[in-house]
């Protein structure tokens, strides 16, 4: 769980320490050295957080349930609804446009396919082979 100080900033301080931090998170570059900085910056906590919070949004946009999000994600299906309830009042309406532009690119799709697979392949004939080529997609786009 996430540690925040009960002792508030003053606004203007809060500002300029926000401006700063999202100042360094645009300049970042993909790939080893952007890692890097958000290893050393966040702790495994707020990666974790971060990263599901994304993934939750992201299937709540493809119109996942809230059962299926829990159990892809191992959060509780009320996380899924209060953020649900966000999406629809706009609040992540960013992310969303980030979504979309995303279809075209599929690695990030396929890496959301694989959370809702839970790793698993479907059953049947090559039942391992969409399973074996969404996970080599996704090490190519890296």
């Amino acid at each position: 769980m996430v540690n925040v100080s009960k002792q508030e900033l003053d606004e203007e301080v809060l500002q300029r320490i926000h401006s700063q931090f999202t100042n360094s998170v645009l300049r970042l570059e993909s790939g080893k050295r952007g890692t890097a900085y958000l290893n050393e910056l966040l702790t495994k906590s707020e990666k974790i957080m971060l990263a599901k919070r994304l993934a939750i949004i992201a299937m709540l946009i493809q119109g996942e349930s809230y059962y299926r999000i829990a159990q892809a994600l191992k959060v509780s299906d009320v996380t899924a609804a209060k953020l649900d309830v966000r999406l629809d009042h706009g609040e992540f309406d960013t992310i969303r446009t980030f979504c979309a532009s995303q279809k075209r690119n599929s690695v990030f799709w396929a890496e959301i396919e694989i959370l809702l697979r839970g790793g698993m392949p479907s059953m049947g004939k090559d039942r391992w082979k969409t399973n074996k080529e969404l996970r080599e997609r996704a090490k190519r786009s890296v």
